[in-house]
């Protein structure tokens, strides 16, 4: 994390989580130019000039709280998911779980992190834009780089499978994550995401393997 951003992550817990979810919410919810550093203070129940101690503004904001939550994200997966399945679509699943578990945490996360992956690089700072690259390697060789190519069916190359597996999880998590953000139960839709998720992964089992 930038030292400038040090401060923030150090502030106290229950006002800082107060602050990170109320963002998490707003950017999720809003495209970044609709979104409102009035409803972010007004949700986390934090004052205008309390915000301006930490952040100058709605774009530094956003940078802050995109530092910690990938920071915090990917320390807390790495850690729970330590000695998880080789299979691939189960060590899948069990990120699946693991983000839920997260999620319980910081509600909006993962339509958070959309949300950055969306933004063009020149609209974030240098180191973002590292922190963000390095972890999208780490999510190919740790979550991909496990394919069994023994278990393929013939004429299907691992190239040509991780190729297909990769498209069809992130076709459908675009589709999923940033569709009918808003109001409603966020559990329930987290849970519908899951059960479509799995039944993808089995799809895709019963196309690529013997």
């Amino acid at each position: 994390m930038e030292e400038k951003y040090q401060r923030f992550a150090e502030m106290n817990e229950e006002k800082r989580d107060d602050i990170i979810r109320a963002t998490l919410r707003e950017f999720a919810i809003y495209p970044y130019n609709a979104a409102s550093i009035n409803r972010i203070l007004a949700n986390a129940g934090f004052s205008k000039g309390g915000l301006y101690h930490y952040f100058e503004g709605k774009k530094d904001l956003f940078i802050g709280v995109a530092e910690y939550i990938l920071e915090y994200y990917y320390r807390e997966r790495d850690r729970m998911m330590e000695g998880c399945s080789k299979d691939i679509f189960e060590r899948l699943k069990e990120c699946g779980y693991y983000q839920s578990i997260i999620g319980e945490r910081y509600p909006y996360y993962a339509e958070f992190l959309c949300r950055i992956g969306e933004m063009k690089e020149e609209e974030l700072t240098q180191e973002l834009v590292r922190r963000r690259k390095e972890y999208e390697k780490w999510d190919q060789q740790f979550l991909f780089g496990v394919l069994d190519e023994s278990l393929l069916k013939d004429g299907i190359t691992k190239g040509e499978a991780l190729l297909v597996i990769r498209s069809a999880v992130a076709g459908y998590q675009a589709d999923s994550y940033l569709k009918g953000v808003g109001e409603a139960d966020l559990n329930e839709r987290h849970d519908h995401y899951a059960d479509g998720l799995f039944e993808l992964f089995e799809i895709l089992r019963k196309i690529l393997f013997k």
